[in-house]
This record gives C-alpha cells, structure tokens and sequence, in this order.
C-alpha cells in the first residue's frame, strides 16, 4: 500500500498596503499588490493594451447594494497616449460600458487611483461583471503589469491583439487591478490561490510547497484553519491565530511534501476553513474557491540525472582555456554528474572541427554570429533566456541556469547503455535503452549517441602547442545530426542498437584534400586512440523550429568495451521494437539541400508558394517538403 505524508512548515504574512482611504471601503482583486518594473509585460503587436478582472456572480451577490466607488491598477509605463487608460465596467469583456472613464497613469510600475464620476452599484443580479482599462501605446513598450503569483482561471484578462484572452498558463500571475468597493457590509472571504509541482522529485525527500491565501472580503482575518494533505487520505489541520490579515493581504503557507514510494503521481491538496475575524462568523462567504490541488510526480528514491555540458569553443580561442576552467569549476559544485562534449566551432573552424559542431551551432546560435567559450547545460532555455546558449565565464548565469533545472526539468527517463568492442576486428556493438518513468509531455523521445574523444595534445591559444583537448565531438552513431525519434509510453523500454567499425583516425568532415591546407593548427585527420574514446548517450526533445525547445532529459557515458546502468534502470523490463519517428538532417550542400545526407530527396517552395527544385538559388527562408519513413514531410529551412 502507498503511503504519503505532508508535514506542515511555517506560515509568514506578506503585507500589502491598502490604498484605501475610508474604512467602510475595500479594495477587490486578486493580486498581491506586487507591480514592480519586473512584472511588466505585453502581448502581440497590438497599439491598444489592457487588463481586466472578473467579479463573479457569487462575489456580486455578496456585494449587493454596494458601489463600485473607484478603480485601481497598475502600469508598466506611462507611454500611453497621453499618460492616460481607458477605465470601464462592463458585463462582458468587448461589451458596451456600463461605466467608461478616463484615467490617468500616476507613474509607471506604481499604483494609480481614478474615483469614478459615476459610481456603479451592483444589483446582485448580474451574472458576472468585467473591471479593467484599454490604452493606446507604442508596441516597444510594455505596458501590462501583473503581480507573479499563480495563475487564476476565469479571473484575469489581458487584450491581445483585438481579443481578451485569459491570463491563465501564461504564468504572468495576477492582473494589477482592484474595484474600490463602498459602503461594504463586513463578510469573511478568502481564495486560495494555485500552487505549483512543476518540476523534479523523488521519493523519501522533503520539499517545500508554498502556497498562498488571499483576503477577497471586507472584514479582516485573525485566524484560519488551513488543511493540507494527500487526496483521499486524512488531512492535516493547522489553525492559525493572532493574524491581522486585511483586505487585499495575502498570507504564504508553506508544507513539506513527501512520497515514501517512487514511480507514483502524488495529488497535494490545501484548503482553509474556520475562518475567525470581526465579521462574528467562522464560515466562509463563499466557500467555491477556498481549496486548490496539484499534482506532482515522484521519481524513485535512487533516480539518476546527468547533466550534459557542452561548450562552444576553438583552438584560435584565448578566454577559452580559462572560461571552460570557469565552467567546470562551478559544475563540480553543483552535485551533478556531468557529461562533457567539445563542438570545435568557435568563430571559425579548427582542425577538430565536424560539420555536425557547425549545424549545431548555427540551430541554438540562431544567427551566423557566434562567440566562444560559451556553452549548454542540458540544452534548456530558462524564461528569460532566447536561447540555450550561456558565455562560460558568466558564473551568474551559469548558476542561474542550474538552479531552474534542478526545479523545473526532469528527466523522465532511465538509460542503459552497453558497448561491446573487439581489439582484432574493431568491431563495437553498441546498444542504448531507455526507460520512461512517466509520459514524456509528446508522447517522443528523441535518443543519441556521441563518440567523443579525450587527451588528444594540439595547439590552442593561451594553452600552447602541449594542450591537452578532452570531450571532442567525433560525430554520432545514429548517422543523424540530431538522432533517432522514437514513440515511447511510461514503463515500456526503448532499445536501439547499432554495429560500426570504429577507423584508425578519424578526418574531419568539414576540411577536404583540396581545404586541408587552410586548417592552420594542425592535421584534420586525428588518430583514434581507443583508450581515450568515449560514448555519451543522450535522451531529449526534439523540435526543429524552437532551439529552447530541444532540452536534454538525462544522459549517460561509458569507455569502449564499457556499460552503464542508471540506478533507476529497472532489472526486468517490458521491451518494445522502437517506433522510430521522423527527424529530419536537413543540410545544404553547394546549394543543394540534402536530407539525411542524400540528394534529390526534397522538393523546395518558397514563402509564396513558388517550386525551386532541390536547390537554393538565393538566399531566404524556404519550406522542405522531404520524403522519411514513408510519409511526407515539411520543414522549414532558412539559407
């Protein structure tokens, strides 16, 4: 049987400042009152911004009688048309105004106060009723602001691009904006706002969740009984006393949350109840959004993560000796395993150097500018990243980078990779499985494996001619830039194999006979040295249009001749053929675009429809109809 436990932590009371002036008024939101310059946002190309919030039909009924005396909000810049917004209250969001009023932006990322000429009273019968604001602005300015806490369905709304849309999943948080309620009977309401388990967790460990309660009603709380527990099982109850939460306060409740066994999806629920104030009740006006539940799923307790770390990097590079020592130096501290792979494409080519480095770097660089040393961990993009790619001295962003990793990524699967090499015959037998804990969020599982080799002594800047090149990307064993894509579904195996004749060098695909000249630090053509040869494997999405999209789930590596099993691996498994899907290698070649490295596979059209062949005859973007696995497939390609 399944045990789960959920311990209670602590409470801490944000406060806000209340931006009333009379104590029969209130302020009604959903926000914590939280507008600085980093809540600012907008939304399409749009000239005319807004925001607006809902009052239900239940909210209203409990505000019969009462006005609607002023608006509230919040903006992120006072570049509007003549600093002002256009305030209204309306039944339905596009409707006719029942109120429309002109206001005026006090100061960017600060709240501003318009006192309606017309105050609207609120009938109770209404079935639901729209607050908010419209304003023209420049669309180089972002003139939306919301708090950051969670999102709220059906409760907030911003205009975009010609329509209100939902605020929800967008993880903008709340609207900044409030209706100033006057003459407001006291009555006890509180919401409890969603939590988050997004994220990675294994069993046996304690984290903490945080959520939060929000003051809707008039009357201050002094106390609560807040419930927390597993759905289905018996909850705990702590009852919190001495609060002074006023209208528009929001109080943080964290638990600790533990599943004692892996390999399950654990559903976490929080409510409040027994609510104690000056309104004389200990019930809950409205009582529809006094709970809220997420769900998290629990890796076994033995799960193991790799982090794959790749840099950027080239011979002719002077930081780069120091920037990847800066790299790993913070690596080391972070508790991970970590893999390394070398793409030799730094500023130009090097005697190193594989196509595959080039294609890589282009696809995450997404322009033809590049710089070295940089680097990925796991290939992900954090928010405020437009791609994976970090400057390897950058110790901020690197730690940055690590820390939203180890919260939000997982890693979804268990790898097994086995090699098999032969002395006398070079032969090497390679076979890589994975193991889905969970449903991978496609339904895809995209699997590589790297040769990579170490120690190999050369020239490079501010190294000298004795410096010793580890992690070099050799190519991959799949025969595809970006690997196979399988169809995969939780607690089923994947297994790929391969056989290959590993060479006695290995000569860099981008220099030829007639270029080798050119490749001033050396021969392009490397001994293999068995000793020093290594496979990576690794597990990942894949989407050809999005770089941010391409993110490493786990990864594992292993000598020649060597195996490794990942500690969650399962000893008996449920093996499934793999279902490969389709990855295109879509690559041009003296302006003929190859797929998977063959020509006359493709037909082109440009963005008006026009054929081209198979051949690019000018630069621009270009749509790649290819045939792969049988069917009929489009991309898109830029030259």
């Amino acid at each position: 049987m399944k045990r789960q436990y959920i311990h209670f932590l602590s409470i801490a009371c944000c406060l806000l400042l209340s931006l009333q002036a009379w104590a029969d008024n209130f302020s009604f939101g959903y926000t914590n009152g939280d507008c600085g310059r980093s809540n600012n946002f907008r939304l399409g190309t749009g000239t005319t911004q807004g925001q607006a919030i809902r009052l239900s039909h239940e909210k209203l009924q409990l505000l019969k009688g009462c006005s609607i005396s002023a608006i509230e909000f919040a903006c992120g810049s006072t570049r509007a048309d003549n600093k002002q917004v256009q305030l209204f209250i309306s039944t339905a969001l596009g409707a006719d105004a029942l109120v429309s009023q002109t206001g005026t932006i006090a100061k960017a990322n600060q709240w501003s106060s318009q006192t309606l000429d017309n105050p609207y009273v609120i009938t109770g019968e209404e079935p639901e009723l729209y607050v908010g604001y419209t304003a023209t602005i420049a669309n180089t300015y972002n003139l939306l602001n919301a708090d950051h806490t969670a999102d709220l369905q059906g409760c907030c709304f911003v205009y975009n691009d010609g329509q209100w849309q939902d605020t929800y999943g967008m993880a903008v948080g709340a609207a900044n904006v409030r209706a100033v309620i006057a003459d407001a009977p006291l009555y006890q309401d509180v919401l409890v706002k969603p939590f988050s388990l997004e994220g990675y967790y294994k069993s046996n460990t304690l984290y903490t969740i945080r959520g939060m309660v929000l003051n809707t009603g008039s009357a201050t709380i002094t106390g609560m009984g807040v419930s927390y527990g597993v759905t289905g099982t018996e909850h705990e109850v702590k009852q919190l006393t001495g609060l002074n939460l006023a209208p528009g306060q929001s109080q943080e409740v964290e638990v600790l949350v533990s599943s004692h066994e892996g390999d399950a999806s654990l559903d976490v629920e929080m409510g409040v109840d027994n609510l104690a104030s000056d309104a004389a009740t200990t019930a809950d006006a409205d009582p529809n959004d006094n709970s809220t539940k997420a769900t998290a799923f629990f890796y076994p307790e033995n799960m193991e993560r790799s982090l794959l770390v790749e840099s950027f990097t080239g011979q002719d590079c002077s930081n780069c000796p120091a920037g990847h020592r800066v790299l790993h130096e913070l690596i080391d501290t972070c508790g991970w395993n970590a893999i390394s792979v070398a793409h030799h494409s730094g500023y130009y080519p090097d005697q190193f150097t594989m196509d595959d480095d080039l294609y890589y770097t282009s696809f995450f660089f997404g322009s033809a500018s590049t710089y070295a040393p940089a680097a990925m961990l796991n290939r992900l993009a954090t928010p405020t990243m437009t791609s994976p790619i970090i400057n390897a001295q950058d110790r901020t962003a690197l730690a940055s980078a690590l820390s939203y990793m180890q919260l939000k990524s997982q890693p979804y699967v268990s790898l097994n990779l086995q090699s098999v090499y032969n002395p006398d015959t070079r032969q090497l037998d390679v076979t890589l499985q994975a193991y889905p804990h969970t449903d991978l969020p496609d339904g895809k599982l995209l699997l590589n494996v790297y040769l990579v080799q170490d120690s190999v002594q050369a020239y490079q800047s501010n190294g000298g001619n004795a410096y010793l090149h580890n992690a070099i990307y050799r190519g991959n064993l799949t025969g595809n830039l970006w690997g196979q894509l399988a169809t995969c579904e939780a607690g089923k195996t994947v297994e790929w194999t391969t056989t290959m004749t590993l060479p006695e060098s290995i000569y860099s695909n981008y220099w030829t006979a007639a270029t080798e000249a050119d490749c001033k630090n050396g021969s392009p053509d490397i001994p293999v040295v068995v000793k020093d040869m290594q496979l990576v494997a690794i597990a990942a999405a894949y989407n050809p249009d999005d770089n941010r999209m391409n993110s490493i789930y786990n990864a594992a590596s292993v000598a020649l001749n060597g195996s490794y099993t990942q500690q969650a691996f399962p000893t008996a498994i449920d093996k499934v053929e793999m279902e490969q899907g389709i990855a295109l290698d879509l690559r041009v070649a003296d302006g003929e675009v190859l797929v998977n490295g063959e020509r006359g596979r493709c037909e082109l059209f440009d963005l008006q429809g026009r054929s081209h062949g198979s051949r690019l005859d000018r630069h621009g973007v270009y749509l790649v109809r290819a045939k792969a696995a049988g069917k009929t497939v489009t991309r898109k390609i830029a030259y």
